[in-house]
């Protein structure tokens, strides 16, 4: 799938009859177009200024995913991922079934079947339409950094900020590793907490205070943490890695995990000598709720020659994958299934798997979608 240069997209498909059925949906050019309404100048989408990427492949066709933005804890209310900013979608289904957005902010009239197709890979249907929810951007923002002596220190400073009500614009603990490695200037073994609060001056300096006082001994780094993030934020998927991708046998990737409280520190201590294979390894934990949080890491590496560096990669996704489900926690915080995961989603969804199976051959029994969606074979 991409985006043509008029506004439309194209779709890659490698089933004709996937083509037919669109082309019999009689939808006009218009209708193929993701309908972003904005409603005002000082309106917002939920993820605003959130990438350096186009806003529009989180919701493109042939499925949105179930992602998420780097200002999650303010804006994806709900469920802080892209499932909170989704109102409506319209779909054509395989069988070419026009399915338009159904009425109103909200419906008890039957299930919110539309969420089916959030997350599905392609796997159930094309969307061709969705409206978005929008939000006042904020009157003003309070950014601020600390500095924790270890990881389970940060950790519950998060999840008192969480559980008492406070909603942060960006909340993003880094491990020590990651810290370093950012450029934030810390004591030996300090993890670098960077949190921000949005809204209404009154409120957001409130908000911003009662953090500080759920930071407790954790040293005041001031602003410059805030604003470093800021300015910074889109480098680790830049410049600053291309080289580390240049010697022959290099991998690197990211895996984004998620877990409760009670098991994040463990999490990350059985995570991270296994990611560590290839030398790069590094850890920060954001996109919070009153439950848990997001553990999203990068790691990277070299082999003497490609099968050396394969077994390495695969090591790396093994480690990370059984230590996810023997914990309890997520496979995948955002980032979907694909094929890197589609070992062990069968494992993590349990009796859902069969839900899933069911709803698929009910809405595709012809295979005309994706065939390898969540975790499904070619």
């Amino acid at each position: 799938m991409g985006f043509a240069a008029s506004g439309g997209f194209f779709l890659l498909a490698k089933n004709a009859r996937l083509l037919v059925k669109l082309a019999a949906a009689r939808l006009s050019q218009d209708a193929f177009l993701l309908d972003f309404l904005v409603e005002a100048p000082q309106r917002a989408l939920e993820a605003f200024a959130v990438s350096n990427y186009d806003f529009r492949h989180y919701i493109s066709p042939p499925s949105p995913q179930r992602s998420a933005a780097l200002y999650p804890n303010n804006y994806m209310r709900a469920t802080r991922g892209l499932s909170s900013m989704i109102v409506r979608l319209a779909v054509v289904l395989a069988d070419g079934t026009f399915a338009a957005p159904r009425p109103g902010p909200r419906s008890a009239a039957g299930p919110a079947l539309h969420q089916l197709f959030l997350g599905a890979e392609g796997g159930l249907g094309v969307v061709v339409g969705a409206v978005l929810r929008l939000h006042r951007l904020p009157e003003t923002t309070f950014g601020r950094g600390y500095a924790f002596r270890d990881l389970r220190a940060g950790l519950e400073c998060m999840r008192s900020v969480m559980q008492a009500g406070i909603r942060p614009l960006v909340m993003r603990l880094y491990d020590a590793e990651d810290t370093l490695f950012s450029g934030y200037d810390v004591h030996d073994g300090e993890c670098a907490l960077v949190i921000a609060t949005a809204g209404l001056r009154d409120v957001a300096e409130a908000e911003s205070r009662a953090v500080e006082r759920f930071a407790g001994e954790a040293r005041q780094l001031g602003e410059e943490p805030w604003q470093r993030w800021q300015k910074h934020r889109f480098d680790l998927s830049a410049e600053r890695l291309k080289a580390f991708l240049a010697p022959p046998g290099s991998y690197l990737d990211t895996i984004e995990l998620a877990g409760s409280w009670t098991v994040l520190a463990d999490l990350h201590a059985r995570v991270k000598p296994a990611i560590a294979v290839g030398g790069l390894a590094l850890c920060h934990f954001s996109h919070a709720y009153q439950q848990g949080c997001c553990a999203y890491f990068t790691f990277g590496g070299s082999g003497g020659d490609e099968a050396e560096a394969r077994a390495a990669y695969g090591r790396a996704w093994e480690g990370a994958m059984s230590a996810a489900l023997e914990l309890g926690a997520t496979i995948s915080h955002h980032h979907g299934v694909g094929q890197a995961r589609a070992r062990w989603v069968a494992d993590e969804l349990g009796g859902w798997m069969s839900v899933w199976r069911a709803v698929k051959n009910g809405i595709d029994p012809e295979r005309i979608m994706n065939p390898r969606a969540v975790g499904g074979s070619q």
